[in-house]
């Protein structure tokens, strides 16, 4: 795990910050000189510049929030962006994203294929947030549209299923399936909503409305559930829609770090499936997708890599 130049004496530890210890020994033995040197940030892996897709919900408020910061972290990261939800608060109007997500976020909206959260629906119809986004956003009284990247199936679902429903016999369902029946059998897939299907956050930790279309998305392949609305940043193991643990099952990434305020989950709510769970930061996903398998960096802020690695999809 170190690497170095050894004629100049110089060694620094790859990932670790703090503090390393190094010696250079003599031809015949021997310790000929030691030292300590701090790790400083020109040892850390280079930053993440671009990305195929980067992720983040839950963003801009009319006050102080952590917004700023992170659209000045996409402005250091090219790449298209899924945007998970709730994009301004409290009430997602015209006036809200006007006043404040625009002056943020707004040199962004080009790069963003948005899916509506329930912030969204405080104004009437979201009409605030489809008149922001326009055709990006899918039609207004749907909010729910496809896209195909990198030989992936990618579904952006409304997750509001009180208002547009979410169940076998509600057109969004029924489109589900009219798109699952297109695609090819070796696709790799992928859904996009606000709302989680399961999360460590307590009073958002089960979303059951959404239990039929991930049932359904499941058994034609499903690999990765991406969602905002808890104000933290959780990966989930691979599951089956039971929530059993499987590993030809899918994962699900909650990335509600876009800028609200974070939420710590009580130790009680923390469920036995999350493999990381981040509260202390604001940041964004970036995943690189090919056409058999995907991997994932969770960047904060100071452009940080949290967490990261990679999974196979279940059609490879």
């Amino acid at each position: 795990y170190w690497r170095g130049v050894s004629s100049a004496g110089v060694f620094s530890d790859s990932w670790r910050a703090g503090l390393l210890r190094y010696f250079v020994a003599g031809k015949t033995g021997g310790v000929v000189s030691a030292d300590r040197v701090a790790c400083t940030e020109a040892l850390k892996p280079p930053p993440i510049e671009s990305a195929d897709v980067l992720v983040v919900g839950d963003i801009a408020g009319c006050g102080a929030d952590g917004s700023t910061a992170v659209a000045s972290l996409l402005d250091q990261i090219s790449g298209p962006i899924w945007g998970l939800g709730d994009f301004v608060y409290p009430d997602g109007s015209a006036e809200d994203f006007q006043n404040c997500f625009d002056p943020k976020f707004g040199r962004h909206r080009s790069r963003i294929s948005p899916v509506p959260g329930n912030h969204e629906y405080y104004t009437p119809g979201a009409a605030g947030y489809f008149g922001y986004f326009g055709a990006a956003a899918g039609a207004s009284d749907k909010g729910y549209h496809a896209a195909q990247v990198n030989g992936w199936t990618v579904l952006f679902l409304n997750s509001n299923c009180g208002i547009v429903g979410c169940s076998p016999t509600d057109p969004q369902y029924r489109w589900v399936e009219d798109r699952l029946a297109g695609i090819a059998a070796d696709d790799c897939l992928a859904v996009v909503t606000h709302h989680p299907r399961w999360s460590s956050w307590g009073p958002y930790a089960d979303a059951t409305n959404l239990n039929d279309l991930i049932t359904l998305l499941a058994a034609h392949g499903l690999d990765l559930a991406l969602s905002g609305h808890a104000h933290h940043y959780e990966r989930l193991a691979t599951v089956s829609p039971d929530r059993s643990p499987s590993p030809v099952g899918f994962r699900e990434i909650t990335v509600g770090t876009g800028g609200t305020a974070l939420r710590t989950p009580l130790a009680a709510d923390v469920l036995a499936i999350s493999e990381s769970l981040i509260t202390d930061t604001f940041g964004v996903l970036a995943l690189t997708l090919t056409d058999t398998d995907y991997s994932w960096a969770f960047i904060d802020v100071d452009r940080t890599i949290r967490d990261s690695g990679t999974g196979s999809c279940v059609s490879s």
